[in-house]
């Protein structure tokens, strides 16, 4: 599995570049305001740098330090130099035709630079943790089943709302009559109808027998105007 660290010492940027899909490679880039240097390594490779910056940190007092390291048909050398800006270490890269690439780590303050370049190269290199594989494994079975049981648990339409009614059954008088407060029972829907022909041939009767008593009342005032004359 591959991975990618970047930070900084002082003005510097370096980047660690882990290559994935079973690559053996790794890459070491150094980034500083004009140029670029980069040293190309097997993950053993990079294993033998970080123990020898661990050394070099022990025997920071020494006045000189100097590791090699060969694979196939590569060789590293790293020697602990000084100039007017502090100490450093270089790393350097010799193949066929000479020097490939060349990288300076630099002591920082306290050996910041060196402990704190040691420590992201080991992280790069430290694989997944089985443990943590396993229980993220095992937290996707986990969501996959309180989603199944999320399913089940779910109940039909027709169980949540009870059998279906039709409009005419809602309007069907139940068979014990209901009572309202009063005491008297409560109309249905079915007899509201009856009652407003009834009270309305009432209504029409009534009017009739008014409309005579006025026919009736007016012949008789007529014959008081006729016999005044």
């Amino acid at each position: 599995m591959g991975g990618v660290r970047s930070f900084r010492i002082e003005f510097k940027r370096f980047d660690l570049v882990k290559e994935g899909d079973g690559i053996n490679s790794m890459s070491l880039f150094e980034s500083g305001r004009y140029r670029r240097h980069s040293v190309s390594m097997s993950q053993k490779g990079a294993r033998w740098l970080g123990k020898c910056i661990e050394e070099n940190v022990a025997r920071a007092s020494e006045q000189a330090f100097i590791r090699t390291f060969r694979e196939s048909d590569k060789g590293y050398v790293i020697r602990r130099f000084n100039n007017k800006h502090g100490r450093y270490l270089e790393i350097t890269e010799y193949g066929r035709g000479g020097c490939k690439g060349r990288l300076a780590i630099s002591e920082g303050q306290t050996q910041s630079g060196w402990r704190g370049f040691k420590k992201e190269l080991t992280q790069l290199l430290l694989p997944i943790p089985v443990d943590n594989k396993e229980r993220r494994s095992h937290q996707r079975q986990g969501d996959m089943q309180s989603a199944d049981v999320t399913v089940q648990k779910r109940i039909p339409a027709k169980d949540r709302l009870g059998p279906p009614a039709t409009y005419a059954d809602l309007l069907r008088v139940p068979a014990k009559q209901q009572q309202g407060s009063n005491g008297k029972p409560l109309l249905s829907q079915s007899q509201i109808p009856k009652m407003g022909k009834r009270k309305f041939r009432i209504n029409f009767w009534g009017l009739t027998h008014i409309a005579k008593a006025v026919e009736v009342r007016k012949v008789d005032m007529l014959k008081v105007f006729e016999g005044q004359g």
